[in-house]
């Protein structure tokens, strides 16, 4: 599992699926899924969905790169996933995540 932690981490901005994965280290789907779950406590997606939206809110915080870019650079496949995705980890849209970070830096 270490080692497919690390290729997330790698390629997290590319097309990462369960059974790209599962195919690349050479195990069955259903046993990587339920294996990953088990180690990390996350299901496969939920956890590149994490690594995405941090880094994300890395660009966010350190570039004046538009929305739509970051969440390209990403990985994810649509905006409105983004957004999705950021606001439940976050509990704000990354528009929204944006303005208040700007105000606490002045």
């Amino acid at each position: 599992i270490s080692e497919i932690l690390t290729y997330i981490n790698d390629h997290y901005n590319e097309n990462v699926s369960l059974k790209d994965v599962s195919q690349k280290f050479y195990l069955s789907y259903y046993y990587l899924s339920r294996l990953f779950k088990e180690v990390t406590g996350f299901t496969f997606v939920a956890y590149v969905n994490i690594i995405r939206v941090n880094k994300a809110k890395l660009l966010i915080d350190e570039t004046d790169e538009k929305l739509e870019a970051i969440s390209e650079l990403v990985g994810f496949g649509s905006q409105k996933q983004f957004v999705r995705v950021f606001k439940a980890l976050y509990g704000v849209s990354p528009s929204k995540y944006r303005a208040i970070a700007k105000r606490n830096k002045q």
